[in-house]
């Protein structure tokens, strides 16, 4: 598949089996960081977020396991 400006991130992780890796999301609070962080969590990886402030670092949490079934993810 071709990749240009229309592309999403769910389009580029099709098909990508990250299950027992650890990825490590720094931003992961808003945009392109919470994007990353739920398609990575999606194709199986454990995902651990870096963010500053513990409020928004449970509301990623909590926003990747709604998104995502069985989301291994963390801050």
């Amino acid at each position: 598949m071709p990749l240009d400006e229309t592309t999403t991130a769910g389009e580029v992780m099709a098909g990508v089996d990250l299950s027992g890796r650890t990825a490590i999301v720094t931003g992961a609070s808003t945009g392109i960081g919470l994007e990353t962080a739920a398609n990575l969590a999606a194709a199986g990886a454990r995902v651990i977020t870096g963010v500053r402030n513990a409020e928004k670092g449970r509301a990623t949490v909590a926003t990747v396991a709604d998104r995502v079934d069985g989301a291994a993810v963390e801050f």
